[in-house]
């Protein structure tokens, strides 16, 4: 028989006899709480979309659809606002599909009040574009996010599956957080030069600890080993070239690119967004084509973000799509799980990716996983679910670009049991082409208490 006794904020389960569940049962699949000093997650939908359909007002996002909190000591959603409890990191991953009403529409977080970041969305034609707008803080005490956005913006903002937020939450003692805004956009903004630059994001927001980051030229060193989660979010309106890129460098190896397409001297947002174990004094670049843009935004439209995780709590994996053919060569309407052969292995075997697709957990933690595929669409746009335990619980989308390339950008924070496991899945009919390899990428972290 099974029993369960709670103390504090601890939902714990047992098998009688002192044994732990059985991986794959319902009481050891269960959203079960966790102690206040365990890693935590949150994830919500939005609730208000209807209110950004009328004009002439700043409109908050409620995402106040709570469907998972695993830990009610750190997460309490209230108002207009996400209440973290407990000082600590956070890292936050709101989206939105929406419609623009004007040439893009955009998102604006806040953070104590304090106004930290934006990120845009250009205006589709007759389709919907997809916002995110990922962003990772450390506090000795507890903190609010809010998101906010003018709704003349916006023509409609789609809810449920299709806007939602999810946090992520570690104990203040298991890492470190850098952000810095973008200085340099005057390097790239109308220039003709053809080969790669470094984006500096010198403009420091925040450095939790100098002895784990130290600003180098344009380089953020890693002085100690451990998993890192790198975020870039740069606003750009696009020339000369289909589509501008980002290219993500650790210890000078390119480990992801993404993209955003042109679209007619109208701003888009590029976003990167990777987890990776690594050893110390690591250098992280992030690195763009001058040529191929018009306009750089500097500020807060344009950030970066590292978590640094140390080691003994913490381990990560990636790697890229390897089965392109399923999606390109067939028309059938029925979702596929997209595949992916791992590039830089678990380490520690705490992460395996099936042959089917799926990511599983081997130990129970805090997991923080992100996929993103560039593809062209057949249909209006194309979409993807994010699956946990084979439950869809987030879609994403990236709108057709007539022959042009798009991004789809997906992430989720979750806290697994030993054998869940995560998946993301898209439907062949709407994909024209798509690519195989560094241009279509997961990666994941598993963090352990």
């Amino acid at each position: 028989g099974w029993y369960g006794h709670q103390t504090g904020f601890t939902l714990e389960a047992k098998e009688v006899g002192g044994r732990p569940p059985r991986p794959g049962s319902r009481l050891a699949t269960m959203q079960a709480g966790a102690p206040n000093s365990h890693p935590s997650a949150f994830a919500a939908y939005l609730r208000n979309a209807g209110h950004f359909r009328s004009t002439g007002r700043y409109t908050p996002f409620i995402y106040s659809g709570q469907y998972y909190n695993n830990n009610r000591g750190v997460f309490q959603w209230s108002g207009h606002q996400l209440n973290v409890l407990k000082g600590g990191i956070t890292s936050v991953y709101p989206t939105t599909s929406y419609i623009a009403r004007h040439s893009f529409a955009y998102m604006n977080m806040f953070i104590n009040g304090r106004w930290v970041a934006q990120s845009r969305g250009p205006k589709q034609t007759r389709t919907w574009g997809n916002i995110v707008l990922p962003y990772f803080y450390k506090s000795n005490s507890r903190i609010n996010i809010k998101m906010r956005a003018h709704n003349n913006y916006f023509a409609h903002i789609a809810g449920g599956q299709w806007a939602t937020m999810s946090a992520s939450w570690l104990p203040a003692t298991d890492g470190e957080v850098y952000s810095g805004w973008l200085t340099n956009a005057h390097h790239f903004s109308r220039s003709s030069y053809g080969g790669l630059r470094t984006l500096s994001f010198s403009n420091t927001r925040q450095n939790s600890n100098g002895g784990v980051f130290q600003k180098v030229g344009s380089a953020i060193k890693v002085k100690r080993a451990g998993t890192i989660t790198v975020a870039a979010s740069v606003g750009v309106i696009t020339q000369r070239c289909s589509y501008v890129y980002l290219r993500l460098e650790i210890n000078n190896r390119a480990v992801s690119y993404t993209l955003t397409p042109r679209q007619h001297q109208q701003w888009g947002q590029l976003n990167t967004h990777f987890h990776m174990r690594v050893p110390a004094n690591a250098y992280v670049r992030v690195k763009a084509r001058p040529l191929c843009v018009k306009h750089m935004a500097n500020g807060g439209m344009a950030h970066l973000n590292i978590r640094w995780t140390k080691d003994s709590v913490s381990d990560a994996i990636s790697a890229h799509l390897t089965n392109r053919h399923v999606f390109t060569t067939s028309s059938r309407s029925t979702n596929r799980l997209m595949q992916w052969r791992s590039r830089i292995q678990s380490s520690k075997g705490w992460l395996t990716l099936l042959s089917n697709g799926q990511l599983r957990a081997n130990r129970d933690g805090l997991l923080d996983v992100q996929f993103n595929y560039d593809v062209i669409a057949r249909t209006s746009y194309n979409w993807a679910g994010l699956y946990v335990n084979n439950r869809r619980v987030k879609l994403f989308m990236a709108p057709r670009n007539v022959r042009n390339w798009a991004q789809v950008w997906a992430a989720h924070s979750v806290y697994v049991r030993r054998g869940n496991t995560v998946d993301l899945r898209t439907n062949p009919y709407t994909i024209s082409a798509l690519d195989n390899g560094i241009w279509s990428t997961m990666s994941a972290q598993l963090t352990i208490r």
